[in-house]
């Protein structure tokens, strides 16, 4: 009800206006039908519009207003004492008592506002082809089609009756408004279309809502507010609003109605126009230009169509200039935060594509992230996030991050030793989003890259220093294997019924996709066949009382969330890898369906027969013999 409460206000005062006028005016004094006005329009006069009738110009009466009430005949007295509407509305403000029982806008109101606004929206268009090149002429009757405008304002306050708009010839007059050259009646338009399409406003009313979203689509509001966008001077206040306002309809749309967010790209260059503000390099990030970031952002989540448009006009290669603007610098407010983060989030949107991939390390994406890694400025928590996305299941960009030694970088924030610039040690969540993408990032080399040098120089990061990161690798396993166990026992023992999926999203919450990876990485080590590496691993399962076991089984787990077993997709080809590494790490393969696929380099020293020794009581199998290195 709170949203609804400026109206019931203005109706309050609206009728205590009425209620003040009926008691003072004498009954035998009448309202005139006709004011003559021989100085032409000298402004609005309730109950009343001005044109030229049987009387000539003048003001007449308007059936369709309520009666007259602008000014009162003191009682006792002939002279006409003008109201003050001010004093009227604090009035009502003061006893209103409870807005619920205060009726709002009815069908009819709804109708006199609407034959209201055709009549005004007539009268404009006729004084502007008749006095074309006189805008003084016209202007009288754009300042009371503007009036009626923002009048309508209060249908947002009874959604049920959006159909009923939509219905009328006024709900299209109203949407050609946006293209009117007065820019403050298009401004208006947009404000009163912002509020009819507001999310808190039709909450409750999602069916009349999705009417008014298909009669915009079927009236070509799109077109049109793309249109009135690109027009638009950011430099005036007044205009900038209207930006923001056409923006918040935009969203407002897509999320009442999400196939809008591919009509939109389609039929409108409006995905043009928002990388073209992205592409403004410097300067201060305002709300427009926030805001903007963040309809790009919802634009491409959960649409390749739009990923393909975006990678088509450039927009890969426009998003990577806007954030090298601040791979030596942090952003100076909340709004330029806000859209350096929108920009990440577009772009890892689109780099779950192949051919975005393929885009994105063309215009050397990798190098870029790569040098925002070394900075340790705040956009570094984006670009291993993009890294993340841009290696995921993609050898070429996993190359060239090693090729270009980005691998001193990536295992200095792995072991810690590289903090952002400015970064409390309390920032625990900063910390974590990195330490989680960084073992992403890591995981996705191994996995990737074939044996070879770039495959060798990966895994020999994790034997110089006498294991160190061995020992850094098998501290977070023990962490967010503890994390996850632990939030498992808790829905067990809550007493509460929780579904299957409801304990799987718990455990993701967790940290159960970090813990995966990590027992990834630890596979991809042990198959690697290094002695040292392997008992190092052992070494510290046994110190706290775990097993390899407990890696197994976080694999298998993983191995079994993969898919089905069937057609060699690409979800099939990582399930064989999976096998690959827990029968290196003493599963049988009679465990699974199919044998592991043969390997495509030459066999590594752990794809050897698997070791006659029994398991031993903790569940662990002898190593076995290695042979010399090549």
């Amino acid at each position: 009800m709170a949203g609804q409460a400026p109206t019931a206000v203005l109706q309050a005062a609206l009728s205590r206006f009425h209620e003040v006028a009926a008691s003072t005016v004498p009954a035998a004094q009448a309202i005139p039908d006709f004011i003559e006005a021989p100085n032409g329009f000298t402004g609005r006069k309730p109950g009343y519009f001005y044109g030229t009738g049987d009387a000539g110009l003048g003001y007449y009466r308007d059936p369709a207003q309520p009666a007259p009430q602008s000014e009162e005949v003191e009682e006792g007295r002939g002279e006409r004492v003008a109201l003050d509407p001010e004093a009227l509305l604090r009035e009502a403000e003061e006893n209103v008592e409870n807005l619920d029982e205060i009726e709002l806008l009815d069908l009819k109101g709804l109708r006199r506002l609407v034959n209201l606004f055709e009549r005004r929206f007539k009268e404009n268009m006729e004084a502007r082809m008749k006095h074309s090149e006189e805008p003084q002429k016209f202007m009288d009757s754009e300042l009371e089609l503007d009036d009626v405008v923002k009048r309508l304002m209060i249908v947002a306050g009874s959604p049920e009756l959006y159909p009923d708009l939509t219905r009328t010839q006024a709900f299209s007059d109203m949407l050609g408004l946006l293209m009117h050259e007065n820019t403050d009646i298009a401004g208006d338009v947009l404000e009163l279309l912002k509020e009819l399409t507001d999310g808190d406003v039709v909450q409750d009313s999602e069916e009349e809502a999705q009417t008014l979203v298909e009669a915009m689509l079927d009236a070509n509001a799109l077109e049109l507010l793309v249109q009135r966008l690109a027009s638009l001077d950011e430099s005036a206040d007044e205009e900038a609003a209207a930006v923001y306002a056409a923006l918040s309809i935009l969203e407002n749309m897509i999320e009442l109605k999400p196939e809008v967010s591919e009509l939109v790209v389609e039929k409108t260059k409006l995905l043009k126009w928002i990388l073209g503000k992205v592409k403004q390099r410097g300067g201060e990030v305002d709300s427009n230009k926030q805001y903007t970031s963040e309809l790009l952002a919802i634009l491409m989540q959960h649409s390749e169509k739009n990923q393909t448009a975006l990678g088509a006009l450039g927009g890969i290669d426009i998003m990577l200039q806007a954030i090298a603007y601040y791979k030596n610098r942090d952003p100076k407010t909340s709004e330029e935060e806000e859209y350096l983060e929108n920009l990440f989030d577009t772009l890892c949107t689109c780099l779950m594509q192949t051919t975005t991939r393929e885009l994105f390390n063309q215009a050397e994406g990798v190098e870029l992230m790569a040098i925002v890694l070394k900075q340790k400025r705040l956009s570094r928590v984006g670009a291993l996030k993009a890294l993340d996305f841009a290696t995921t299941r993609y050898a070429p960009a996993c190359e060239r991050l090693v090729d270009m030694a980005g691998l001193k970088t990536l295992f200095a924030i792995f072991m810690g030793r590289s903090r952002l610039k400015g970064q409390r040690k309390t920032d625990a969540s900063t910390q974590r989003a990195e330490e989680e993408r960084v073992v992403s990032v890591i995981c996705n080399l191994l996995s990737n890259l074939k044996s070879g040098s770039r495959r060798d120089g990966v895994c020999a990061k994790f034997v110089e220093a006498e294991f160190e990161k061995i020992d850094r690798l098998m501290e977070v396993y023990i962490e967010y294997e503890g994390r996850v166990a632990a939030e498992k026992q808790r829905l067990a023992t809550s007493g509460e019924d929780y579904t299957d999926d409801d304990v799987a999203m718990a455990r993701l919450d967790a940290g159960l996709y970090t813990l995966q990876q990590v027992a990834l990485i630890i596979g991809h080590l042990w198959r690697a066949g290094d002695l040292g590496m392997r008992k190092r691993v052992l070494t510290l399962l046994h110190q706290r009382s775990h097993t390899l076991a407990g890696i197994r089984a976080v694999l298998r787990e993983h191995h079994d969330s993969l898919g089905d077993e069937g057609k060699l997709t690409e979800d099939e080809r990582q399930k064989k890898k999976v096998q690959q590494l827990l029968v290196a790490m003493g599963a049988s393969p009679d465990d699974f369906a199919e044998a592991p696929l043969p390997l495509e380099a030459p066999p590594m020293p752990d794809e050897l027969p698997p070791p006659t020794a029994a398991e031993g009581a903790d569940g662990e199998r002898a190593l076995p013999p290695l042979p010399p290195p090549d």
